[in-house]
């Protein structure tokens, strides 16, 4: 299943997302994939744009990211469910901000760097739909597609090894078994395991 950024703006959407998953998997195994919430990867796309020539935009610009997913994860009812995904939203964004300072102190956006950046929206909102599936009572595991995805070196328009990526999907396979698996979009590694991006809607 495929839940792309424009129906993951509210509690409500988390939540009749978790409710249809939820019904689905009393009959069958779900893989649930995630794109960013709407507009997240346009404002990542012009943070790491303007990382380059200053650094006085970046606190502002993590702290509304922060704002963004943590009034959603305040929605959630159990209060396990909100410190784990809150824990984990703060640890994302510890390396997102250091990746923007990186990009500030170099004065350079490289194609690496660009791949990195932009799929952050994707591992946002993948904890988010995690903690929503936790809330409705689900077993559930994330995983980031770059643990399962192996692309070229392409690093912001990378196409996939099919070949190699079906080899790394078997474990995938097994973890469905057990849980229900929220899995990032737009998300993969090439073979040296460093960041790349499928390229817009490449999900």
């Amino acid at each position: 299943m495929k839940f792309g950024g424009s129906i993951l703006s509210s509690k409500e959407d988390l939540q009749r997302i978790a409710m249809l998953v939820k019904e689905r998997r009393e009959k069958e195994e779900i893989c649930a994939v995630v794109s960013a919430l709407k507009g997240v990867t346009d404002l990542l796309i012009q943070a790491s744009e303007e990382a380059i020539n200053g650094d006085t935009s970046i606190k502002k610009f993590l702290a509304n990211l922060r704002e963004m997913h943590l009034g959603l994860i305040l929605g959630l009812e159990k209060k396990e469910a909100r410190i784990e995904a809150t824990k984990k939203l703060n640890e994302k964004l510890a390396i997102l901000e250091k990746a923007l300072y990186g990009i500030n102190y170099l004065g350079e956006l490289s194609e690496r760097s660009k791949a990195v950046i932009y799929t952050f929206g994707e591992r946002l909102s993948a904890i988010l739909l995690e903690g929503y599936l936790v809330d409705a009572g689900l077993d559930t595991c994330l995983v980031e597609a770059n643990e399962v995805i192996v692309t070229d070196s392409c690093f912001s328009t990378a196409s996939p090894d099919m070949k190699k990526t079906a080899g790394k999907a078997k474990e995938l396979g097994k973890m469905l078994k057990e849980n229900t698996v929220v899995v990032t979009g737009y998300l993969a590694a090439d073979e040296a395991g460093i960041i790349t991006c499928l390229g817009r809607g490449g999900s």
